[in-house]
């Protein structure tokens, strides 16, 4: 309603200059009264902030993320992630469904829940390309709260006194498909100065706190894995680890099909490109 009556662009300024004056406000007071008299008096200067966070906390989950990349040629990618060219790039094989997104299969998914617990089991995930701008959707609270039971939302958020509010959510299927919709946005939003990453990103959303926070591993079938890029500053000790355990898995899992690669920098192009080390194939012994 405020951005109709003010412009959107003068609600975002008021707001951003209220966030700046809490923000200076409480780093101010810690400074000059010391931490044990800034938590006595948190709840007249802190609690705004505070107040904020937890309002996003109850419209969307927490998350998980694996992050991969269309490509591998970018110098810096490998500078930054692949420990200064020493380290490796792995190669995923996906699977592609009818409307033509990716996915990969992992194991260990919670897919239920059941009279013993939780039920895991082996689950698709798609992977959700990143977007790089720097504009970011606009999401009203009121239209979002999705944390909470649906009894618990109406009693303390959409009623007053037995009164219904008007922008009362009725959580029906398209409802709950607006709101996914702007949960992935949400998560799939980075700014231009990421975009030679070309990330994409495999999420696991962690509603009413069903993963662990500390310990959550899910593991890909190594048939998916389809080989390994050897950075242009691999050590040859690195390479023959790497080799060694590979080798076990392949005869293990019967993926015979696995190969090698060495990254090398490419003067034509400017760019990290590889070539197979074709003697680095394995063969069945049977």
């Amino acid at each position: 309603m405020l951005e109709a009556k003010y412009g959107e662009d003068k609600v975002r300024t008021f707001q951003n200059s209220n966030t700046f004056f809490f923000d200076q406000s409480n780093v101010a007071l810690m400074f000059l009264s010391g931490m044990s008299k800034f938590r006595r008096n948190l709840f007249t200067t802190a609690f705004t902030s505070l107040y904020v966070k937890k309002l996003e906390q109850l419209m969307f989950p927490d998350w998980f993320t694996a992050c991969f990349m269309s490509e591998c040629t970018n110098s810096s990618v490998w500078g930054n992630y692949g420990k200064n060219h020493t380290g490796v790039c792995m190669i995923f094989s996906t699977e592609v469904d009818s409307d033509g997104n990716s996915h990969l299969s992992l194991d260990e998914a919670i897919n239920g829940r059941g009279n013993k617990g939780v039920i895991k089991g082996k689950l698709p995930f798609k992977f959700h390309p990143i977007e790089y701008e720097h504009k970011y959707e606009s999401i009203n609270f009121f239209e979002s709260i999705a944390q909470l039971p649906e009894p618990s939302a109406y009693k303390s958020w959409f009623s007053w006194d037995g009164i219904a509010s008007s922008i009362a959510q009725s959580y029906t299927d398209d409802w709950r498909q607006r709101y996914w919709d702007n949960f992935y946005k949400s998560v799939t939003k980075k700014t231009m100065d990421w975009e030679y990453e070309n990330e994409h990103r495999l999420l696991i959303c962690n509603m009413s706190g069903s993963y662990s926070q500390a310990d959550t591993t899910l593991r890909y079938d190594f048939k998916t894995l389809k080989g390994i890029i050897f950075g242009i500053k691999t050590s040859d000790e690195d390479k023959t680890k790497i080799i060694d355990v590979i080798k076990n898995k392949v005869e293990d899992n019967e993926h015979y099909g696995f190969k090698f690669y060495q990254a090398y920098y490419c003067r034509n192009s400017g760019k990290i490109k590889h070539y197979e080390m074709s003697s680095l194939r394995f063969k069945s012994s049977t």
